[in-house]
């Protein structure tokens, strides 16, 4: 049986960098964000990418690897073990990588969502994938991609200012 999971992808209407130290912000979700499906055993922890716009070969094919040195690894690596799951996975994205349209989060909740029912440990799993790309990030990506519609967020703490 074919597991499936969705993530949406982001579009931050107002406050973009604001949001960082603590100012309110509206975004979108968007539905075209990701979408991943488990594949039948075979090689496990592989994640392979394919863009929605140009199916065919993988966009990027990574294992996942808490200790990599590739960022990509590392933060499926992560996802990984906070479910402390193994598969191997297929993801479609409907949204462009470093676009900034959220599409780390839309792929991390996407593989989330396909190995775990748990909307709480699939949230603690989204943000420490999302620690690995972005470190102290406010937590928009996430809440968007693990969302519906129009969001007013607000990060529950700021950065100190230097």
């Amino acid at each position: 049986m074919t597991h499936r999971g969705t993530g949406n992808g982001k579009l931050i209407l107002l406050g973009e960098h604001a949001v960082v130290w603590g100012a309110p912000a509206l975004a979108a979700s968007l539905a075209k964000g990701a979408v991943a499906s488990v594949l039948p055993a075979r090689e496990r922890d592989v994640v392979e990418v394919f863009l929605a716009q140009t199916p065919g070969a993988p966009l990027f094919r990574t294992h996942c690897d808490p200790g990599s040195e590739i960022p990509l690894e590392r933060a499926m690596g992560a996802l990984f073990g906070v479910l402390g799951r193994s598969a191997s996975l297929r993801v479609v994205l409907g949204v462009p990588p470093g676009a900034g349209l959220g599409s780390s989060a839309a792929l991390a909740t996407a593989i989330a969502r396909a190995l775990c029912q748990d909307e709480a440990l699939v949230e603690q799993a989204v943000s420490a994938s999302e620690r690995v790309f972005h470190g102290d990030a406010s937590g928009i990506d996430q809440a968007a991609a693990m969302g519906h519609g129009l969001i007013r967020f607000q990060k529950t703490s700021s950065p100190p200012l230097t």
